[in-house]
């Protein structure tokens, strides 16, 4: 099973996360308060919106277009006359009204839900649909959907299905094995984490369908499936746990109603010639019996891989045709020790419990969905790049394909491990001249009043002191000793309240220290910082900036493709930024490069503004942590990366990332 008590905290904080980030991308407030001032004012002016909500007149336009496509519900249109202003036309009684009662707000779909509607329809009907019979339906612009269906677009191409457009509209061309895919894709975003335990035992399902997708789904055939599921697992010897349980039963839903609709897939020759593991013609029997319905046998081959990857967790060894390699646990921890820079016990032996089922789970092409991948990238980069390179390694030993979803599972693992060997407590060293006892009654004071801050490493005298070099972080010391660039707290063998007090405020104002922006500000220099404003692509973006580091010298040819490659693996981006990582054999000085494109650089999935390229090697292997601590920091500061975005001055972009050069 998956190993997940190693970071349940970090678990528990990227769903808190994930739950306020969606709460708060479905209402855009500054919206709200245009809207208001126009109906409170009249008339208003850019410069009245300006000073009310402190943005640029290019960002109010942007709002201004959406609230335009926003008021067709209400009957009303939004006028923008030069040298008169900004006004409502026609009766705003009613708008008013919503405002009042918030209805505005709770009514609104985001841009978001009215793309997966738009897809939702595509998905089923066999019929085209306009352009203006989309704009007429979810009240906005014909611009607007214009946008959303390029957005599309691109994004099913990458999945393996086309939009295509002609004289009597738009549908969709897709075969039945990428229609299933992006009905999962569907069906995770609004089902996400609705399951829950129930008497400690049957996993139940809330379902709440949305009417968008009650054109797919049969809500009975949730209710069948969950309770076929908890029957199956009841009555055989084999326990799924959460993230099997709703990749199967999501899988069973789709696979379920598409064979009522007469949607049969076709599975390969080498799945449906491979003996069918006996749960699985025991799970397909029963799932006939529930569901009255007769389930082929290429149906029940995509079934066998599910009940294949479970058993392979609860340790029963797979025999398929090509698993010409036995993931054993001995010659996992092998290529952990050799392929890991820095490890400890618990991070091999969590590792070998994660990888050895997922090994398995990869060699039958089975990937389970991991719902907090873009947040364990925002989150914790340091580690995803970690991971991104283990799992290159993998790819190449094992043989097989590991893409972003598990590459984030094994970067929980690496963060977990860096969180338990984070230096939260300052190395200290006790020096005492008058005796072995008064310096254990000392190290006992300080044990009992700064145990979760400072970490004793040894007691000596004076002359112990100086005749080795000094490797702590501070110096507690009853004489009073004087030492260049050292931090020194002289205090009494009995520590009083007074020197108590001295102590902390030392220990205070390291802390701080630690928190400064030094380690990675070294790293940043006003030559490596591109300001662009024109429109481009990720791959020229990445050489643009691999061409600047290998011109002063910083790197060797060939980094952009290597870059770029790693970056296809595994996609860095999230919201607006980037952090493209270069392979470590192709940098010869570490530096961190900033791209800053205020028109937007075209990346995987959408556009991003600011791109952090980081060239790493082993030079700054013993200041990583803190290098990526400040790091995080940054990246958590979305205002300061708003911020980042208008600037043009290298100056103020050195400033504003913390450097104390130009303060």
């Amino acid at each position: 099973m998956f190993y997940f008590a190693p970071y349940l905290k970090l678990i528990l904080y990227l769903i808190i996360v994930s739950v306020f980030k969606r709460e708060g991308d479905r209402i855009n407030e500054n919206e709200i308060k245009i809207i208001k001032q126009i109906l409170d004012e009249g008339i208003t002016h850019y410069k009245n919106i300006e000073h009310n909500i402190g943005m640029s007149r290019k960002t109010i336009n942007k709002y201004l277009n959406e609230i335009a496509s926003e008021v067709k519900a209400y009957q009303i249109k939004l006028v923008r006359k030069p040298s008169v202003g900004i006004y409502f036309s026609g009766d705003t009684t009613h708008i008013r009204l919503s405002l009042q009662n918030g209805e505005l707000i709770a009514n609104r779909q985001s841009p978001q839900e009215i793309k997966l509607a738009i897809l939702s329809f595509l998905l089923t009907s066999k019929e085209h649909i306009t352009i203006q019979n989309l704009s007429d339906k979810y009240y906005v612009s014909r611009t607007t959907i214009e946008s959303y269906l390029k957005q599309l677009k691109d994004w099913l191409k990458k999945k393996g299905a086309k939009l295509v457009s002609d004289e009597k509209g738009i549908c969709l061309d897709a075969s039945e094995n990428v229609r299933r895919r992006l009905m999962t894709i569907l069906l995770d975003f609004y089902w996400g984490n609705n399951l829950e335990i129930k008497n400690n035992a049957d996993l139940k399902l809330a379902v709440n369908i949305p009417k968008e997708l009650k054109s797919i789904f049969n809500p009975e055939i949730f209710y069948k499936v969950i309770r076929t599921l908890n029957q199956f697992q009841k009555n055989n010897s084999i326990r799924l746990n959460d993230y099997q349980f709703q990749s199967l039963a999501v899988h069973l839903v789709i696979a379920i109603q598409r064979i009522k609709n007469k949607e049969i897939i076709i599975a390969n020759e080498e799945l449906t010639n491979h003996p069918l593991s006996p749960k699985t013609a025991i799970l397909s029997k029963l799932l006939e019996k529930n569901l009255e319905l007769t389930i082929p046998v290429e149906e029940q081959a995509y079934i066998n891989i599910h009940i294949l990857a479970a058993e392979s967790n609860s340790g029963v060894h797979l025999s398929l045709k090509n698993d010409k390699k036995l993931f054993r646990k001995s010659e996992l921890v092998q290529f952990l020790k050799v392929n890991l820079t820095n490890y400890d016990k618990a991070l091999i032996s969590n590792l070998t419990l994660h990888l050895v089922p997922a090994l398995h789970r990869l060699s039958l092409g089975l990937s389970i969905k991991n719902p907090y991948k873009n947040s364990i990238k925002g989150n914790f980069p340091y580690a995803y790049n970690q991971a991104v390179d283990l799992s290159i390694e993998i790819g190449k030993h094992f043989l097989v394909n590991v893409n972003d979803d598990e590459i984030a599972y094994i970067a929980l693992h690496i963060e977990s491990f860096l969180e338990r060997r984070e230096e939260k407590k300052i190395k200290t060293v006790i020096v005492c001249s008058t005796g072995l006892g008064t310096a254990r009654l000392l190290e006992q004071r300080i044990k009992k009043y700064f145990a979760d801050e400072i970490e004793i490493n040894r007691v000596v005298s004076v002359s112990e002191l100086m005749s080795a070099p000094i490797t702590e972080d501070l110096i507690i010391s009853t004489v009073d000793i004087d030492l260049q660039n050292k931090n020194v707290v002289v205090v009494p063998p009995f520590l009083d309240y007074q020197s108590k007090g001295r102590l902390q405020a030392v220990i205070n104002k390291f802390k701080q220290f630690q928190e400064n922006s030094g380690e990675f500000m070294k790293l940043v220099e006003p030559d490596l910082i591109i300001v662009d404003n024109k429109r481009t692509t990720r791959n020229q973006a990445i050489r643009t900036v691999c061409e600047l580091l290998c011109s002063k010298q910083y790197a060797l040819s060939g980094i952009a493709d290597a870059a770029i490659k790693r970056e296809k693996m595994a996609s860095t981006e999230m919201d607006f930024v980037a952090i493209p990582h270069a392979p470590i054999q192709y940098v010869k000085k570490a530096r961190i490069a900033l791209y800053i494109n205020s028109e937007g650089v075209d990346w995987d999935k959408g556009r991003v503004n600011l791109v952090f390229f980081m060239a790493m090697n082993e030079s700054v292997k013993t200041s990583i942590d803190q290098i990526y601590n400040y790091f995080n920091t940054i990246l958590e500061d979305k205002k300061l990366l708003k911020t980042l975005c208008r600037l043009t001055s290298k100056t103020e972009i050195i400033k504003l990332l913390g450097s104390e050069e130009f303060e």
